[in-house]
């Protein structure tokens, strides 16, 4: 029988989290000293920015014969009150290292001065599946609704923390969200049978959760490295070949591309591309870019930036997961290449 995984301690729960939020392709501004329990820090990305107060403990069977087998719970210790402070999201989490994934809690429903043996449960059942699906909610019959949370859905909780925790009120509310990460899954009739307001609020919770699937999926894919420099280094994002706002775009592998922060930025400015050859996928500098970029004297680092690109696309290894051709000429199209460009000395640049 393999012995249960080791506890971790305080500062390896909160590194958890940390690391979570920063694999995610969030910063982390720490507002508080690091040892403080909860732990405080700003999540922030662009010009969204989140402060979070952050509880968490290792989620465990304890409470002896009479618990359900299949209960794990998180028993609070450390603290006198849990604290739930208007401008900041407070995270109440469990730790589960069997699988690996997160518990979290409404806090808002544990908020205030923690009793003689407080202890918070969630199902097993439930933090498996979500090692597989990534997020699953959990009805736990009293009024609260808990979710179990793979890693690399931490970050797409914590966004939308009140709404997926307002869920509940109708039964078809769950239901979108549990089947949110099936990108196969049409849960259009399900979308349809909740109540407006509600309806609109629960598609965009479906959609975060759905891109954040996406990256998971594709950065797998291609082992977490840039498919046009090969990086990794956590600096690799999911880019969609059709971008996300053209209605014929889809969150499936096959119009996704795993690259770096900077050739992803290069990407979507048309700067360069991918374009399908015999069963290959070179990949392409718009010189009439480069040559707008050097009448502007704007062109330093361009060499260096030409030295890190690959002549073809590193591909998965699976090939039903390789870029979609009709997706790729698509794409191009949308970011003003012509097909005619590839066949242009003067428009176009293979790398060689």
């Amino acid at each position: 029988m393999n012995n249960p995984p080791r506890r971790k301690v305080k500062s390896e729960l909160f590194d958890l989290v940390v690391g979570a939020i920063q694999a995610s392709g969030w910063n982390v501004l720490y507002t508080a000293p690091i040892g403080s329990n909860p732990l405080h820090i700003i999540m922030q990305r662009d010009d969204a920015s989140f402060p979070l107060t952050i509880y968490i403990w290792n989620l465990t069977h304890g409470g002896g014969a009479r618990r359900p087998r299949q209960e794990y719970r998180v028993q609070i210790t450390g603290v006198t009150h849990i604290t739930v402070a208007s401008g900041a999201k407070t995270l109440l989490l469990g730790w589960w290292g069997v699988s690996g994934v997160f518990a979290g809690f409404d806090a808002s429903k544990h908020a205030g001065k923690v009793s003689a043996s407080p202890s918070i449960q969630i199902s097993e059942d439930v933090l498996e599946k979500a090692a597989e699906r990534g997020i699953v909610p959990y009805n736990k019959g009293n009024g609260e609704i808990a979710f179990a949370i793979r890693p690399d859905m931490l970050a797409t909780y914590i966004q939308d923390l009140a709404t997926l925790h307002a869920i509940g009120t109708q039964p078809n509310e769950i239901d979108v969200i549990d089947t949110a990460v099936d990108e196969q899954t049409d849960d259009t009739a399900a979308l349809e049978a909740v109540a407006e307001p509600r309806r609109e609020v629960i598609r965009a919770v479906r959609a975060k959760i759905r891109s954040a699937q996406f990256r998971k999926r594709v950065l797998t894919a291609y082992n977490n490295a840039c498919a046009m420099c090969s990086l990794q280094m956590e600096l690799v994002e999911a880019a969609h070949i059709v971008p996300v706002a053209h209605p014929d775009s889809r969150d499936v592998i096959s119009n996704g591309i795993a690259l770096c922060a900077l050739h992803h930025k290069a990407y979507d400015r048309g700067i360069l591309t991918s374009h399908p050859e015999s069963g290959t996928f070179r990949v392409a500098l718009n010189l009439r870019e480069i040559q707008r970029l050097a009448d502007q004297r704007l062109i330093a680092g361009y060499e260096q930036f030409k030295g890190r690109l690959a002549p073809t696309m590193r591909l998965p290894s699976s090939s039903t997961h390789h870029p979609n051709v009709e997706y790729i000429a698509l794409g191009n199209h949308l970011r003003g290449w012509s097909e005619e460009d590839f066949t242009d000395d003067q428009a176009v640049e293979f790398i060689s």
